[in-house]
C-alpha cells in the first residue's frame, strides 16, 4: 500500500504538471473589443498586413485567465518599438526587450505584457485587440488594412502565461503529499 501511494502521488503530480505546463518605430498596443478568433492554446501566431500594420482581434477560448502574454517577432537590429497605451487598453505594463542579431542584422524582440487592469487579466470568452498601426496625431487608428512599422506580413509568435485552473493545482498539491507520504514510509521502512 505504502508503495503505490508513492506511486499514484508521483503519476498525479507528473499529470498536474503537464496541465501547468500546457510580439518609422512600430507601435503595439492590446486593447478590448466585442469578439475575435478563438484561441485555443497557450501559443498563438499572426501577421502584420501587407503594409506592415493591422488590427487583429481574439477571443480567450481557453479554461484559464492570462495574466500576462509574452509576444517575439524579428525586426531589424536597434529598431526601437512604442509601447502605446490606449484608452481601452488591458494590461497595465508593456516591456520590451532584444536578443543577439543574427548574421542578416535582424534581432528577436520580445514585447511583454502584465499586470492585467482588471484582476483576472483576459479571462475565458474575453475578446481583445492587437493593433499593430502606427500613430496618427498622437492616437493609433482602428483600421484593420491600416500601415505600421512592422515590415509586410511579419510574423509575430505570442506565448500566454496564465493562472491554472483550481483543479490543477489540486492535483499538483495531492501529487506532492501523496509523494511526500510515500516516501516518508519507504524512508522509515529502510531503517
Amino acid at each position: 500500500m505504502k508503495k503505490s501511494a508513492l506511486i499514484l502521488g508521483l503519476l498525479l503530480f507528473a499529470f498536474g504538471s503537464t496541465l501547468l505546463a500546457d510580439p518609422i518605430d512600430p507601435v503595439f498596443s492590446i486593447g478590448d473589443p466585442p469578439s475575435g478568433t478563438p484561441i485555443t492554446g497557450s501559443t498563438f501566431q499572426f501577421d502584420s498586413n501587407v503594409d506592415g500594420g493591422g488590427v487583429l482581434s481574439f477571443t480567450n477560448a481557453t479554461t484559464f485567465d492570462w495574466t500576462s502574454i509574452q509576444f517575439f517577432v524579428t525586426l531589424p537590429q536597434n529598431d526601437s518599438i512604442t509601447c502605446f497605451q490606449s484608452t481601452n487598453a488591458i494590461f497595465r505594463a508593456c516591456s520590451v526587450s532584444s536578443g543577439p542579431v543574427d548574421s542578416k542584422g535582424n534581432q528577436v524582440y520580445d514585447i511583454g505584457v502584465s499586470v492585467p487592469v482588471t484582476a483576472g487579466g483576459i479571462t475565458p470568452g474575453d475578446s481583445f485587440t492587437i493593433n499593430l498601426n502606427d500613430l496618427v496625431a498622437g492616437s493609433q487608428p482602428s483600421d484593420p488594412n491600416g500601415a505600421g512599422g512592422w515590415g509586410p506580413d511579419n510574423q509575430f509568435t505570442a506565448d500566454v502565461n496564465g493562472a491554472p485552473e483550481p483543479g490543477t493545482w489540486t492535483l499538483l498539491v495531492l501529487g506532492l503529499g501523496l509523494i511526500g507520504f510515500g516516501y516518508r514510509r519507504w524512508s522509515q521502512r529502510l531503517n
